[in-house]
């Protein structure tokens, strides 16, 4: 994926890290309002549990996949950003984690398939693909808002596949296997 022209992701980093702490009322732009830990938008109502728990996940020891390795800052800066884009095309996650890095994944599931999009403490960004038969597909990626886009449709076009038969999700063998595996099953 190839940047196309966007914020210094540095500057994006620091500026919404120090979001997270601050008591006041910030404008997050077209995005919302943030008051307290939450922020105020359109979807508020589906997306305020995700931002409150990333807020929660910062500070709680209980659900640090480590107990001694919290979130980094940058970990949970870019899964706020990923947030905010999921918030905007209305794709709520399954679940949102911590992970052993210091990191935060983002997940998605949906009977046998799972994604997920791991903010890394190194400032990595992953996708992730499982069909649970197959061998995971992982990319990586820049933390761009262009490139958090493709990867969000990539994951919805996995987890949600076309309801005509035509599984082009990006899984090698994804689906047709997993229906196949299951008529199968059922037959016996």
């Amino acid at each position: 994926m190839q940047e196309v022209g966007t914020l210094s992701y540095r500057f994006l980093q620091t500026f919404i890290a120090s979001t997270i702490e601050t008591d006041g009322p910030l404008v997050l732009g077209r995005l919302g309002v943030r008051t307290g830990g939450s922020v105020i938008t359109e979807n508020s109502n589906k997306f305020s549990s995700y931002y409150d728990h990333l807020v929660e996940l910062s500070k709680d020891r209980s659900l640090w996949a480590d107990e001694d390795a919290a979130p980094s800052s940058e970990s949970v800066a870019t899964a706020r950003c990923v947030l905010q884009q999921l918030e905007e095309v209305d794709m709520p996650p399954s679940k949102v984690v911590a992970t052993v890095d210091s990191g935060v994944a983002i997940c998605f599931v949906r009977d046998a398939r799972y994604a997920d999009i791991e903010a890394t403490s190194t400032g990595e960004v992953l996708g992730v693909l499982s069909d649970s038969i197959n061998r995971p597909t992982v990319w990586e990626f820049k933390p761009y808002q262009s490139e958090i886009a493709q990867t969000i449709a990539r994951i919805r076009k996995f987890i949600e596949p076309d309801p005509s038969g035509k599984d082009d999700s990006g899984a090698a063998g994804s689906g047709r296997l997993v229906s196949s595996i299951s008529s199968v099953v059922q037959a016996v």
